[in-house]
């Protein structure tokens, strides 16, 4: 070989050692991060310049709407207009909808927000309170699952409507499931514990139910529903004593109290009449009397023909001892709907409670007249009558009382004392 030659495979002199296996790997490392930095800062920049395709803004037929809610809608619609990527905006053009009964409109914005905000599980969440409740509650299934999946595991709700809904839809197992995954995050749960109760039933497995029923009989929101799963379930296993024992029971109870749910925030941005009482009551239940009577008073000058507002105020002068005030009211009450039952029946409340017994049994009376199965008024008749010193009258009303509802055990109570 001459000087100078180089062999096969031999390198110039000077030039840079080739780039082995290893190191290829590495290059395609960098460039695959490279690539994704770039794709996401891309991507990042097309979702600015081209956000989520958005629905366009409905419009509500306000045609002969109270003109507050007229008011509140458009004002709500026009802020959606002037920016139609702010989810706040969807957000509460949704909860205004969905607060004045415009259900259809109101899943529209939900969505909206939903496809803007991607981490909430609220507006998903209220959406599909609204699908469950529309014509295809199975529709709301896919918004639930999305809830419950971004949800804490303290806050269970969206998975525990989910598991109703499923329930109610004939689908056991999956009702099953997701009642056990909320128990498996928040062990004693109250609602998953009724929830499994009704999915053992449905299956058949009697002494199972029992054992949640058990747990539950003495929760607010549960006593009354479960009273009367155990009564009937104690009628399957052949306990015909215990059975009867749990309806005599079902008698005394109280009506369960509704589930915490922030479905009760829509409720807080209802306006018009309506509106006005729902927040009246609201400041009544948390302790606030002074604004609440204020309020009420504004809103009788505002709708001084709205027999629901006389007898709010009628109930405020009463919780605030003005009882002059509060007959005033309610005589109001009446004269703008007389035909109403209800009205008449609570001036009975309020003659009984100043024991002005006569005036009291004319109400009673005239609340018998327009709605005669009410076996509450009935009784109360009985009672006016009894004071009066007319005996065999009383026994009549408590008799007419138990035709209506058999099940009173205190009218039963007091015939016995007056045989």
């Amino acid at each position: 070989m001459a000087k100078g030659s180089q062999s096969k495979g031999s390198k110039p002199p000077g030039a840079a050692p080739k780039a082995g296996p290893p190191a290829r790997r590495r290059l395609r490392v960098l460039l695959i991060a490279l690539v994704v930095v770039a794709g996401s800062a891309g991507g990042y920049w097309v979702y600015e310049a081209w956000p989520p395709t958005l629905p366009d803004v409905p419009t509500p037929d306000l045609a002969g709407v109270d003109p507050e809610v007229a008011e509140a809608v458009a004002t709500a619609r026009a802020a959606v207009i002037a920016d139609q990527r702010s989810v706040e905006a969807w957000a509460r053009l949704a909860m205004t909808l969905d607060a004045h009964h415009y259900p259809a409109e109101a899943v529209i914005c939900y969505g909206a927000a939903s496809t803007l905000d991607r981490s909430s599980p609220v507006w998903p969440y209220l959406q599909a309170v609204l699908l469950q409740s529309g014509p295809n509650p199975e529709a709301a299934i896919p918004s639930l699952e999305r809830a419950a999946s971004l949800v804490p595991r303290n806050s269970p709700m969206p998975r525990l409507r989910l598991a109703d809904l499923l329930l109610q839809l004939g689908r056991i197992d999956d009702a099953d499931k997701q009642y056990r995954k909320v128990l498996a995050d928040k062990p004693g749960d109250m609602h998953a514990q009724f929830g499994l109760a009704q999915v053992s039933v449905d299956k058949h497995e009697y002494q199972e139910a029992m054992r949640y029923l058990e747990a539950v009989a003495e929760n607010p929101h549960t006593q009354k529903r479960a009273c009367v799963l155990s009564a009937a379930v104690h009628e399957r296993l052949g306990n015909r004593e215990r059975a009867d024992h749990e309806r005599r029971r079902l008698a005394e109870l109280p009506a369960d109290a509704p589930w915490p749910d922030i479905i009760a925030q829509v409720g807080q941005v209802r306006v018009g009449l309506h509106g006005r009482l729902l927040r009246a009551e609201f400041l009544v239940q948390e302790g606030n009397n002074m604004e609440a009577a204020a309020l009420i008073d504004e809103t009788v000058r505002k709708y001084p023909q709205s027999d629901q507002v006389w007898a709010a105020m009628a109930y405020m002068k009463e919780r605030n001892k003005d009882m002059a005030g509060a007959e005033k009211a309610m005589r109001m009450t009446i004269q703008l709907a007389p035909k109403q039952a209800e009205h008449h029946f609570v001036m009975g409340e309020f003659m009984l409670s100043l024991r002005r017994y006569r005036e009291a049994a004319d109400a009673y009376r005239k609340a018998i007249e327009l709605r005669p199965v009410d076996a509450d008024a009935y009784l109360k008749l009985g009672d006016c009558l009894q004071q009066q010193g007319n005996n065999a009258g009383a026994i009549a009303a408590y008799r007419q009382a138990l035709h209506y509802r058999p099940d009173m055990s205190e009218v039963k109570k007091r015939l016995e004392k007056l045989k």
